[in-house]
């Protein structure tokens, strides 16, 4: 996480909570980007977030 935001180590520590947990959740899709698996693993968690029906492709698979 440090490299991702490009400060020492030691200034990590010093974060407050909400941006390292930012940081964090950020450093983490940044390097699951970086890779062909990452991407799949990042758009099956995606896919498991949503909690409203996408009905515009729904009507485009099933015909309505």
């Amino acid at each position: 996480m440090a490299d991702y935001a490009n400060l020492p180590i030691t200034a990590v520590g010093n974060l407050c909570w909400y941006d390292y947990r930012l940081l964090l959740r950020d450093a983490v899709i940044h390097r699951l980007s970086q890779t062909e698996s990452g991407r799949e693993y990042l758009e099956k968690c995606w896919m498991l977030d949503q909690t409203e029906p996408d009905r515009k492709r729904l009507g485009e698979r099933f015909g309505k």
